[in-house]
């Protein structure tokens, strides 16, 4: 119940902390292959998280991109069985929500497809999903996205 009650963000000191929520998901020991900076090189962390995730390891990698108008960091976590997507926009909300997916089919390689990482630009090999649950959709790990009417369709609540 310890990872369900910090994922609920109830702890003002990490409210809705994307690295604090991918620790509690991964697991005590879990390996932190850091955070890739918009536009740095990400070659050394993502060598770090393709490894543990081929070895069956439980780890964190946390990545910025931009967004249309915001930052938004996201992290792909594994605590070694199961491996989730979590996405954080760092944009004018003052204590913006987690989105999160599980991460379907996992694989490690260079994704020339897929925006969300730039593995695609730089060339070396990242974790992505093969698919993403719930499709169409994403859980509310922390906070309140958007409101009711805004969200269609509402997400779901988080349970790992």
């Amino acid at each position: 119940m310890l990872v369900l009650s910090l994922l609920s963000c109830e702890s003002s000191a990490d409210f809705c902390n994307l690295e604090a929520t991918a620790a509690s998901l991964a697991g005590e020991g879990a390996e932190d292959c850091g955070l890739v900076e918009e536009g740095a090189d990400g070659t050394e962390a993502w060598a770090c998280a393709v490894a543990a995730q081929e070895a069956g390891e439980p780890y964190t990698i946390r990545y910025e991109r931009a967004g249309a108008d915001t930052l938004i960091v996201g992290a792909m976590v594994s605590d070694g069985a199961k491996t989730w997507e979590l996405s954080r926009g760092l944009g004018g909300n003052a204590n913006p929500g987690i989105d999160g997916w599980d991460c379907i089919g996992p694989v490690a390689g260079v994704k020339a497809d897929d925006p969300v990482v730039d593995g695609d630009v730089s060339g070396y090999p990242v974790v992505s999903c093969t698919s993403r649950e719930p499709e169409g959709n994403h859980y509310q790990v922390c906070g309140l996205i958007c409101g009711p009417q805004a969200c269609q369709p509402q997400p779901l609540p988080f349970e790992p």
